[in-house]
């Protein structure tokens, strides 16, 4: 039997220059698609290997 995820953790961020916001539009096809959104999504395994905090990790992952 599979294990189910009781969670799912996720990293966003903000990101200012001069007064101005990094927004994106999610996807169409996924959840909130079409929306507006800050960068950000889920924690994946190799976001820890080389990183402390792998909040930041995923962090720059998402918005590279």
């Amino acid at each position: 039997m599979k294990e189910k995820n009781l969670y799912i953790c996720a990293a966003e961020c903000i990101i200012e220059k001069d007064s101005r916001y990094l927004v994106i539009e999610r996807p169409h096809g996924v959840h909130a698609g079409g929306l507006f959104a800050f960068p950000g999504g889920k924690l994946e395994p190799l976001d820890g290997e080389h990183q402390h905090d792998i909040f930041v990790a995923a962090a720059k992952r998402e918005v590279f």
